[in-house]
């Protein structure tokens, strides 16, 4: 009988779960890690109590929750999603509850990390101007790493990512309003990806050929991209440095650096940037400016700036009366091409010293490795 589609997929994934992790891939991981506890240890709480349960699945849906609502969470830019929003939850709480050693919680990582990077990448650009591509390709990714903590057996893998598939869903209106919802839907491909797994490991079979038939929210999976998968996915993934929403993180980082150059009353202010750039930008523009020079009033700066889309990279120049100052900034800070040093990220994301932040990645480092007792 032919292998179908699904089955490939499984098997791909379960090769990446068994490779041993190389020195970057743990490093990059406390990385990534380090940077999921600070943005749940800064967010707001969602509620002063948990409203259904406090198990392990609970906490981490309200981790995901959480950590989501100021967006600056981790993104792979090549997918366009946000795996650390669903794989560090699963990892950090599920993990610990079942006993999960830290070696196996790595491998949850890199192979929750793959498999939604991998999916998202076969679905396209096409599904991720409809639906929400972190919801569709987080709900499979959670079922992955679910099936790495819990061990898995390998026939039962089919069964956790084909019930996963069945149910993946997530509308783009989501990221289009930029409402709460976008939060739950990383909650809800927790919930959901973990249920599969657990579904099929006490011997639910699945649907195992909705990757071949390609129908409705597949219908433009190219299987091609699918079963290669993406194995880089972790290491490739970029923290987003800059108090901002993602996509302007370019914007904000240029007109930091502008502001930091000029002297005097600002007259105007023009952002070039992508045509795909979002509304927010002058906004985060204007925060960069204020955030640069604490003695001018965010309230007087819309009305200097002018927003020109259409430009290859984002420039933001400022004309002022004394000195005026233009910076071009070609892609964020810790993107692939521009990876940040620990001491940056301490400085400009997490508040703190940079030996402070070298302890901690170092501390997370050892236990992912499991060279001590997470």
């Amino acid at each position: 009988m032919p292998t179908t589609v699904l089955e490939s997929f499984a098997s791909a994934l379960r090769s990446r779960a068994a490779e041993p992790a190389s020195g970057d891939e743990t490093h990059r991981a406390a990385v990534l890690l380090a940077d999921q506890r600070h943005c749940l240890e800064t967010a707001s709480p969602i509620a002063s109590e948990p409203v259904w349960s406090d198990s392990p699945v609970e906490r981490a849906a309200d981790a995901a929750l959480a950590t989501r609502q100021t967006d600056r969470d981790d993104v792979h830019w090549a997918s366009l999603t946000h795996p650390g929003s669903v794989v560090w939850p699963i990892v950090s709480e599920l993990g610990p509850a079942i006993g999960s050693s830290g070696p196996r919680r790595l491998a949850a990582a890199l192979t929750g990390y793959a498999a939604i990077a991998a999916l998202a990448a076969a679905l396209g650009p096409e599904h991720g101007a409809i639906y929400h591509s972190t919801a569709t390709a987080g709900t499979v990714g959670a079922a992955a790493a679910t099936a790495v903590l819990i061990d898995l057996p390998g026939d039962r893998w089919p069964h956790a990512l084909g019930h996963a598939l069945s149910v993946l869903g997530g509308s783009r209106g989501a990221m289009l309003e930029y409402s709460g919802t976008r939060c739950f839907h990383s909650a809800h491909a927790i919930r959901t990806g973990i249920a599969s797994t657990l579904a099929a490991a006490r011997g639910l079979d699945a649907t195992t050929a909705d990757l071949d038939r390609r129908q409705g929210a597949l219908a433009g999976l190219d299987p091609d991209r699918l079963t290669a998968g993406d194995h880089r996915a972790l290491v490739e993934s970029s923290l987003r440095v800059f108090p901002t929403s993602g996509w302007n993180q370019t914007a904000y980082e240029a007109a930091l650096e502008a502001a930091n150059r000029v002297r005097g009353r600002i007259d105007a202010v023009i952002i070039r940037t992508p045509a795909a750039a979002p509304p927010a930008v002058a906004e985060a523009v204007a925060a960069a400016i204020v955030s640069a020079d604490g003695h001018r009033s965010p309230a007087d700066l819309p009305a200097l700036i002018e927003l020109q889309p259409d430009a290859g990279v984002t420039a933001v120049r400022i004309d002022a009366a004394e000195r005026s100052a233009e910076s071009t900034v070609d892609v964020p800070l810790d993107h692939p091409r521009r990876p940040a040093a620990v001491a940056q990220l301490a400085v400009l994301k997490w508040h703190q010293a940079p030996a402070e932040a070298a302890e901690r990645i170092a501390r997370l480092t050892a236990q992912l490795a499991g060279e001590e007792i997470a």
